[in-house]
């Protein structure tokens, strides 16, 4: 087919290079024009990970950069935009750092563990696994790429995301299965190799207009193109590979020249030979497919160049399988330009390096995403202290709620007597309850919070164990009394707790947390003890108030609703904060109170704008705010507008709600009328438009005065965002 594509961010790829490698491929590849963007982005990565604390080791593993062929996102992706090859950079170089610790976990749950924690983290999910500096690291670093794909093109990046998530949630079981047919091995690779992110990474950083619709079109066609890469990968780190698995760094081997070599019993030689026409016949069936495909359909141009931009990135795959030292021991390392003034820049892709490889075995294929290999796996985790049990604050200084400090030297244990903070007895029926509502699915918006405040203040792991559980109980207690207080009998899609085992139990189990709570707090120092204190009741100041507006049905002023969100879910955000700064080893003069309040505010009006216009995830649809009577900001800016027309129908309504606790159906509908005509609606959504602007505006001044953009909390509000 002739080649009509007009290339505009691309040169020709050097043919001294090209000649020399003699690949099982007709497309010969371009190189990107900013080769440099790519390689200064892979080198930015790895020093965001030592900044944010890795252990400086990592940087010397090998990624994208080849001082042969050049970056792999260069000749993968020649036709890339600079900012969105920055961005793509930046994330498979993320991915193969990952990838290079991975074979020091010590079975496959673990990896499977450590896969999970990545795709939580850009679902705002919250899981029991141990959160402690090396997760921090990843998860920050996983959310630059998240939140500057995001911005760059939300409906493609969400896309991107979608699919890492998709390569992610792979099994090491899936993994593990012994293929005998190269058909059913391919299917499982697709994905399994990063097939489909490359495929998105591909429509996000070229230069095209392409649709979701129509790549996914043609996916049919351009799985066979991708198929051809991934055998070809395997015949070029297959020596990689089988080294590892013989030497024990991989506890198993995934590679199609095993399937070939038992198949048809032959040595690796002879099974290469066979892959090596296995490529060629995938890459046949490709062009006879995208050929009929344009002889039936006469698609538009850029169906044209997208089919070119695949042909490019095989032969770029080809290239890069066949010079990088990622897989090749004998290979040129990169190393890092320096720029006149002695300070490192991006590395120009060809230039000689001196870096050694990490040991862990190649798991990134020619796509440039993940190649897992084995069932050895683990989340990269840089050499640093595991959570403790205790803040590590000096013992002298933390709040002692009861009895002296133990005497030096004491063989008492933690439950004895001669210990302030011995265990009580205690047992399921006292605690079920709240064990219960521990169970229930949670937003994950919490956990998300403390991660990102972390990131500034730098808190010792075993001081963020207590906040976490502190933070965790009084949150949940809360829960349990508002629901009772609410007459509310759905919390989270599931019964409430008082539902299930009664108003007097629930009530004395939480009494029984709030002791557990602070015991837990009594452990760190006595500012973030304090801090607690103070803020409970604030909470609790904003809660009688609330009660009491609903109780005697009288709304509240903005003035006054602002103000008890700020008592109450803000109360909360700053607990967080607050008890952070107090244990901070970093920027232990930066207060966010400002920021906390916004978004405690912001977290409010979205909880009340979702629960009217029946958006909410966990909750029940059929009780909610106007069953409890709850004065929300849609509410009562309708119920402004009727007070300016001399009208108290609306009021009307929610006075009459307390002869039956609850509203009708047919209540709630002639509610949501009046908001509507009221433009309460639109108001409730305008307001948080407002206040979104006002937490990233706020946010920035935080980071500024900080020091460091705090990605977790930028991919938090991202997630929030109506």
């Amino acid at each position: 087919m002739m080649d009509l594509t007009e290339y505009r961010h691309s040169n020709e790829f050097p043919s001294e290079v090209w000649d020399k490698a003699k690949c099982p491929t007709q497309f010969r590849p371009r190189i990107s024009r900013y080769a440099s963007v790519a390689d200064d982005a892979c080198w930015t990565v790895r020093d965001d990970m030592v900044a944010a604390g890795g252990n400086e080791s990592i940087t010397r593993g090998v990624g994208c950069v080849d001082p042969v062929s050049g970056n792999a996102m260069a000749i993968w992706f020649p036709e890339a935009l600079p900012e969105r090859l920055y961005i793509g950079s930046y994330m498979i170089e993320f991915a193969f750092m990952h990838d290079d610790l991975a074979d020091s976990a010590e079975t496959s749950e673990e990896f499977d563990q450590s896969n999970q924690a990545l795709i939580d983290s850009l679902e705002l999910k919250s899981r029991d696994e141990k959160k402690n500096r090396k997760n921090l690291i990843m998860k920050s670093t996983q959310a630059r790429f998240a939140v500057e794909a995001l911005d760059t093109d939300e409906e493609v990046g969400t896309w991107l995301i979608e699919q890492w998530k998709n390569q992610f949630s792979v099994s090491s079981e899936q993994r593990d299965k012994e293929y005998t047919a190269i058909e059913d091995y391919l299917k499982f690779r697709i994905v399994d190799a990063g097939a489909d992110i490359f495929l998105v990474m591909m429509r996000f950083v070229s230069d095209t207009t392409i649709t979701r619709a129509e790549v996914e079109s043609v996916k049919y066609i351009s799985d066979l193109i991708l198929h051809a890469q991934i055998l070809w990968h395997d015949y070029a780190s297959w020596q990689k590979e089988i080294d590892a698995f013989e030497s024990g760094q991989a506890a198993s081997l995934v590679n199609a020249v095993s399937i070939l070599m038992k198949k048809h019993n032959v040595d690796a030689e002879g099974a290469k030979r066979l892959l090596w026409d296995e490529t060629l016949e995938y890459e046949r069936r490709y062009c006879e497919e995208r050929d009929l495909f344009i002889q039936k359909n006469s698609p538009g141009p850029e169906f044209h160049r997208w089919f070119r931009l695949l042909e490019l990135s095989t032969g770029g795959n080809a290239i890069w399988s066949f010079t990088s030292p990622r897989y090749h021991k004998d290979a040129p390392r990169p190393v890092r330009a320096r720029k006149a003034n002695g300070s490192t820049t991006s590395g120009n892709s060809t230039t000689q390096a001196t870096h050694k490889t990490s040991n862990g075995s190649s798991k990134v294929n020619g796509n440039g995403v993940l190649n897992k290999v084995g069932t050895k796996r683990k989340l990269l985790t840089p050499d640093t202290s595991e959570p403790e049990e205790e803040s590590d604050a000096p013992r002298e200084k933390r709040v002692r709620i009861i009895g002296p400090p133990a005497e030096h030297g004491s063989s008492h244990s933690a439950k004895t007597n001669g210990d302030p903070h011995r265990e009580v007895d205690e047992d399921s029926v006292t605690t079920e309850p709240y064990k219960y509502i521990s169970s229930l699915p949670a937003k994950g918006a919490r956990d998300q919070l403390l991660d990102a405040l972390n990131t500034w203040y730098n808190v010792p792991d075993g001081a963020v164990t207590i906040i976490r559980r502190v933070v965790e109980i009084m949150h949940n207690v809360s829960l349990m009394l508002d629901d009772i207080q609410d007459n509310s009998p759905m919390r989270r899609g599931f019964p409430s707790t008082h539902v299930i085992f009664g108003e007097a139990q629930t009530i004395n189990t939480s009494t029984f947390m709030y002791t557990k709570g602070l015991e837990a707090a009594s452990r760190l120092s006595p500012k973030a003890f304090l801090t607690l204190i103070e803020e409970l009741k604030q909470l609790h100041i904003g809660q009688a108030h609330d009660l009491h507006e609903t109780y005697h049905c009288t709304p509240p002023s903005l003035p006054e609703y602002f103000k008890r969100i700020e008592q109450k879910t803000g109360g909360l955000f700053r607990m967080a904060s607050k008890m952070m700064q107090a244990e901070a080893s970093r920027n232990t003069s930066l207060n966010i109170d400002a920021l906390m309040n916004i978004l405690g505010r912001y977290y409010q009006i979205r909880d009340d704008y979702q629960d009217i216009t029946g958006t909410s995830t966990g909750k029940s649809a059929h009780y909610g705010d106007l069953d409890q009577g709850t004065f929300t900001l849609p509410v009562m800016h309708a119920l402004e507008d009727q007070e300016k027309k001399g009208s108290t129908e609306l009021l009307s309504i929610f006075q009459a709600r307390r002869n039956t606790s609850r509203m009708s159906a047919d209540m709630k509908k002639l509610v949501l009328l009046r908001l509507e005509e009221a433009g309460s609606l639109k108001y409730t959504k305008d307001i948080l438009t407002e206040l979104h602007d006002e937490l990233k505006q706020e946010l920035a001044a935080v980071e500024e005065q900080a020091g460091s953009k705090n990605w977790i909390l930028r991919l938090l509000l991202h997630k929030l965002k109506i």
